[in-house]
């Protein structure tokens, strides 16, 4: 029953509150697309604290809000430099490994195009799970928590996933090798 209040409670807030946390996510970074995936991760975010936030001696929603938005905007933004930088460190090594072996291929380009490729195969719950897990370093039971799953499904989930990915990865370079030929 108390779960079935919190689903009451939360599509409530959800119906009531969606257009103004957009509008406010949206006035921030003036960019539509990450706008769309922020408010996604902000309204899982209001779902894993439900709790907390359904407390009576929280008077102003709104100021809470606010913050979950602030948080999600700046934790999203540094998951994405983060990815980032992690591909720059990437492509430095890969240079050092060109220059050594003196293949002039760009193997970086090769790996962001078979990544993105990848990754486009995903569903948005995959991704989902890929989001919270690695950008966001939550353990799977947080994650099972947080999407209303099992933890044991979660790691399922993410098996299948990074072995779809891996094997995605390794054919689209594998056929970028036999172009070469």
């Amino acid at each position: 029953m108390a779960l079935l209040n919190d689903y009451k409670w939360f599509n409530e807030l959800y119906e009531k509150k969606k257009r103004p946390v957009f509008k406010l996510i949206n006035s921030k970074i003036n960019n539509l697309e990450d706008a769309n995936d922020i408010s996604q991760i902000v309204w899982e975010r209001i779902f894993k604290y439900r709790k907390k936030l359904q407390n009576p001696g929280i008077r102003d929603i709104n100021s809470y809000l606010k913050e979950i938005v602030r948080t999600t905007i700046a934790d999203y933004y540094k998951g994405i430099m983060k990815s980032e930088t992690t591909i720059k460190e990437y492509g430095k090594i890969i240079e050092l490994n060109t220059v050594a072996v003196g293949n002039e291929d760009s193997h970086e380009e090769i790996l962001d195009i078979a990544l993105n490729r990848a990754m486009a195969m995903l569903t948005p719950e995959e991704k989902s799970l890929i989001y919270f897990t690695y950008y966001e370093n939550n353990r799977s039971a947080d994650v099972a928590e947080l999407l209303g799953i099992s933890d044991s499904l979660v790691r399922m989930r993410l098996t299948k996933i990074r072995r779809m990915l891996k094997n995605e990865i390794n054919s689209i370079i594998a056929e970028d090798s036999v172009d070469e030929i």
